[in-house]
């Protein structure tokens, strides 16, 4: 998690490699704070992640991550996770940053 939140210029150890695979595709400002697109790509194979990271406004300090997993019935996206606003109140509120990753992606 230390490289999704690198980006950021909150993080500060990055294992090496691994932010270069870890850069965000899309960045969005929006009222309670900011909206990554993150693709990482494994680059041995066809293989690859993509997540939808909050970091809140006005927080010096991420203090903790909070994944949100898509359930099973569920259209398996992220991206409703990071631009819902119950849980960027939360996030504000605790510190944290919001990941939503993605079960299907083309």
């Amino acid at each position: 998690m230390a490289s999704l939140l690198s980006f950021s210029g909150r993080g500060e150890q990055v294992p090496n490699g691994l932010i270069r695979q870890a850069q965000p595709e899309e960045k969005q400002q929006i009222e309670n704070g900011t909206v990554y697109r993150v693709v990482v790509k494994n680059t041995d194979t066809a293989d690859y992640a993509v997540y939808h990271v909050f970091i809140p406004s006005d927080v010096d300090t991420i203090r903790g991550v909070f994944v949100h997993q898509h359930g099973c019935g569920m259209e398996g996206r992220g991206k409703s996770t990071a631009y819902d606003v119950q849980y960027q109140a939360f996030a504000k509120k605790w510190g944290l940053a919001i990941v939503g990753p993605d079960l299907y992606y083309r």
